[in-house]
């Protein structure tokens, strides 16, 4: 799951066509790996694919604003999963 994770984020990167943000997200990626793996224990498949539908749907549809909101709703529900979890312990 993890790295059909991280290939859709490397999706999404490539289509900005910048080899500025390429080179970042390659230095990113072990750091990211780490965090997906662990928030991997805290939510389903399913979850993570709709997550990633919407994003897609959007992007489809040109919809730059609402891919927008879309990734950052994504990000911002990671972060909180993964705040909870750090909480926990």
């Amino acid at each position: 799951m993890v790295d059909r994770d991280l290939a859709f984020h490397q999706t999404i990167v490539a289509l900005l066509d910048s080899s500025r943000l390429d080179e970042f997200y390659a230095a990113m990626t072990k750091e990211l790996r780490f965090y997906l793996t662990v928030l991997s224990k805290s939510e389903t498949p399913e979850q993570v694919v709709a997550d990633h539908e919407a994003i897609l749907s959007a992007i489809r549809a040109g919809d730059r604003d609402k891919a927008i909101a879309e990734i950052r709703a994504h990000v911002d529900v990671s972060v909180q999963r993964l705040k909870e979890m750090l909480a926990e312990r």
